[in-house]
């Protein structure tokens, strides 16, 4: 019968230990009733808001940087802010679990954010036009003495290595004067102009204010939701020299899956950086009342390949055939453009050269990294993976190496020179905050109530019969010798009462009595019952 008895615990003992399991990994997980979803409706567009801010690098010495007198020394100047509105149109249902879109942007000047300076400011800056067109030349492998003639018409055409009086709208977006290069080029190229010289303008951002960025297909649910499946239908990059280059890994970067922690790596798919980038928890802050992750570049992201070897497949196509493995890679804290945009001399970095081998900073003046002024920050509220505050920091600079085949740059210094800084700003207006804090107390009520609910209701339950029992309770001190002999004799066969301890340490106890025929111990079975129903009740509401 003891045995029979014993077994009766076994559904009791299961319960309880899910009960344990699932309130634990509510607590570890966050809530886990939390069900995301995109702001993306099939039919219709939505819109997404940014500033960008550029700090323009002014060379301050351009003449005798040319004469090879100086190192070139730069001044920072900015901000000059730029209102980015991002619009995702076309947007289709693909399958149950995948939604498709397009996706444009467009830029607008913000004066009042820009702290006095103008799109009329000018610059001195590294002849980007003329880079290009040497890097293009050197690598069709044309005789010296042909390069030679169209560099020196270049240059009695006033052409030289710094463009001096730029203005700042015409580098980013409007486009400088290169009506010389397009002539030049149709002729060597026989009328195939590259389109960053086309119509007689060249612009870093050419063309893109209201292009399409391309085609995302997403996933729509589920733990993976938002990550990007197809860019432009293409499940990875033909960019790079390997697999793991080429990965297309990530979101778009406006939200992240929801359930992160300080293990959780957080990627973003950029196409203007022809790769994915990824984020590391740094610590936890708190915004506007609400508790936020702390997600960071890493430092080793931009790695050296011969530190890091997974970072090899990003170094770009040598222009010439070379056994050196070497050839094309970088040192630490660059991404080659070369690699996705042909013979392109633009790299990226973080602001300043932060991170980056100290060869680079060392051939110029004016780079002072700092990194609690030049990192990124992306403040992630955990539960729901919303982009409470967003900052990406990058910088655009110009590769400026030595061509043999091209007499002007075949004694050129190797040296990387900085152009310009963006600073992305997401836009997070007060209604999404107070959005997001009244789905966060929803949640918190929706997982908590019901669990405290039950576990009250037993506890009143158990309080009850205590008090119910207390007159019959029998006292936990051995009993003096008078009360003893007072008191009948029990039978024979009689089982030793069960008592209830009322410490703290647990509100039922098996008390061991030891009687003429040795020690057992017992438990009352009355209760039972009224444990089980209440535990179980607690299962049933937490759907274990």
């Amino acid at each position: 019968m003891a045995g029979n008895k014993s077994l009766m615990f076994v559904p009791l003992f299961m319960c309880m230990l899910t009960f344990v399991s699932s309130a634990s990994s509510r607590h570890h997980t966050g809530r886990s009733s939390y069900e995301p979803h995109l702001d993306l409706i099939p039919g219709k567009e939505t819109f997404q808001g940014n500033h960008i801010f550029y700090y323009m690098y002014n060379i301050t010495n351009p003449d005798e940087f040319e004469a090879g007198l100086e190192k070139p020394m730069f001044q920072e100047i900015g901000p000059y802010c730029f209102k980015e509105t991002r619009r995702k149109y076309d947007v289709k249902k693909i399958s149950e679990s995948a939604m498709s879109y397009n996706l444009d942007r467009y830029w607008e000047f913000v004066p009042e954010l820009s702290e006095g300076h103008k799109e009329t400011d000018e610059f001195n800056i590294i002849n980007i036009p003329m880079i290009i067109l040497a890097n293009k030349l050197s690598a069709k492998r044309l005789p010296k003495a042909f390069n030679d003639i169209l560099v020196e018409e270049l240059s009695e055409k006033g052409e030289t290595l710094v463009r001096r009086s730029e203005e700042l709208g015409n580098i980013i977006y409007y486009g400088m004067n290169v009506s010389i290069y397009t002539e030049i080029l149709s002729d060597v190229l026989q009328g195939n102009v590259p389109p960053e010289f086309s119509d007689g303008i060249f612009a870093l951002l050419k063309g893109k204010n209201g292009s399409s960025e391309g085609t995302f297909t997403v996933r729509s649910k589920g733990k993976e939701m938002g990550d990007i499946l197809t860019f432009n239908n293409k499940t990875k990059l033909e960019y790079w020299g390997g697999d793991f280059c080429n990965k297309i890994d990530g979101t778009d970067g406006y939200f992240f899956r929801p359930g992160v922690n300080e293990k959780s790596t957080l990627k973003i798919f950029y196409p203007e950086l022809c790769r994915s980038v990824y984020l590391k928890w740094t610590g936890e802050k708190k915004v506007d009342g609400i508790k936020v992750g702390k997600f960071m570049f890493p430092e080793d992201m931009l790695e050296d390949s011969e530190v890091k070897s997974e970072n090899q497949c990003f170094c770009s196509k040598p222009i010439a055939p070379t056994n050196n493995t070497r050839e094309g890679c970088l040192k630490k804290g660059f991404v080659d453009y070369a690699g996705c945009k042909q013979e392109s001399p633009l790299l990226v970095s973080y602001p300043h050269f932060l991170y980056a081998d100290d060869e680079y900073r060392e051939k110029l003046v004016g780079m002072k990294p700092r990194p609690e002024k030049h990192e990124s920050e992306f403040l992630v509220e955990p539960t729901t993976g919303t982009i409470v505050s967003g900052v990406r920091k990058f910088q655009f600079n110009v590769k400026l190496r030595p061509l043999d085949n091209v007499e002007l740059f075949r004694n050129t210094t190797f040296m990387i020179v900085p152009v310009f800084i963006t600073e992305r700003r997401m836009i997070v207006d007060d209604g999404a905050i107070d959005k997001l804090k009244q789905d966060l107390k929803k949640l918190s009520e929706e997982d908590e109530k019901p669990v405290i609910k039950e576990l009250d209701l037993a506890q009143n339950h158990e309080e009850k019969k205590h008090e119910d029992q207390d007159s019959n309770v029998q006292s936990d001190q051995p009993p003096s010798e008078e009360s003893a002999a007072a008191e009948p004799e029990p039978e024979p066969e009689s089982n030793a009462d069960n008592e209830i301890d009322t410490s703290n340490e647990s509100k039922f106890k098996s008390q061991s009595v030891t009687k003429n025929r040795g020690s057992s111990s017992s438990f009352n079975y009355d209760m039972f019952p009224l444990l089980v129903s209440s535990l179980f009740a607690i299962c049933i509401r937490l759907n274990v």
